[in-house]
């Protein structure tokens, strides 16, 4: 984990964005910020923990693998599996980039189902995490939820990385039960250097690609909050 910054918008810059049933639609004043909290990295931070991977001689759930957790360790982890009557489905929005200019890109949506906990008060939105993908604007977000973000490109729902254990206790000890919403902007590649890929102005020398894109995503994204980047769930 390289970094973990914090940024402060108002709640109406909600508007636009998936799944924001908690947004206020008044103006009134007073109303709380919306806390954004940018996770950069590299491959720790993309996220390699297993959530299910069951041994193929005994057909018994692996240890160290979020399944294993929540049904060993229920009292401390069983938050993190949908209970019965939660609803199973998350809109996530994926922005087909791939040769295109930013203010040219389409839009597919799915809904997802997941056993997983979705926090409707935890925004989440990630970069698409290819190794040479500078691309500057986010390519998946909805609501927090294990394996969401997480993992190499055909990774995704396999793996966990540290915006789930953090995502939740920010959303805990700081949303008010969504009335003060939290949103993650996750931004990682693995296998970069900080002397070279992540290098900073301040450093001296060349900047680094990704310290670039880096900014670049993070502008892009949250003033993107209120266009067509953050389409409304339909």
């Amino acid at each position: 984990v390289l970094a973990i910054a914090l940024l402060f918008l108002s709640i109406d810059d909600l508007d636009g964005f998936p799944d924001a049933s908690f947004a206020a639609t008044d103006k009134d004043e007073g109303k709380p910020p919306l806390r954004v909290f940018v996770l950069v990295g590299q491959s720790n931070m993309v996220g390699h923990g297993i959530l299910s991977r069951v041994n193929e001689t005994t057909g018994k759930q692996m240890n160290a693998t979020l399944e294993w957790l929540v049904t060993n360790v229920p009292d401390e982890y069983g938050k993190l599996r949908q209970q019965e009557g939660q609803d199973e489905t998350n809109v996530v929005d994926l922005i087909d980039s791939s040769g295109m200019a930013y203010d040219e890109m389409t839009y597919t949506k799915r809904d997802h189902k997941t056993q997983w906990t979705i926090r409707p008060d935890v925004l989440m939105a990630c970069n698409s995490r290819k190794l040479d993908d500078l691309s500057p604007h986010a390519t998946t977000y909805g609501n927090l939820y294990a394996g969401l973000c997480a993992g190499d490109p055909g990774q995704e729902d396999q793996q966990v990385g540290p915006e789930l254990g953090f995502g939740w206790a920010v959303g805990d000890a700081l949303s008010d039960g969504g009335d003060s919403p939290v949103m993650l902007l996750k931004i990682a590649w693995g296998g970069k250097s900080l002397a070279v890929d992540f290098r900073s102005p301040s450093s001296g020398g060349t900047t680094g690609p990704y310290y670039r894109s880096v900014i670049a995503t993070i502008e892009n994204t949250l003033s993107g909050m209120k266009d067509k980047s953050f389409p409304k769930k339909s």
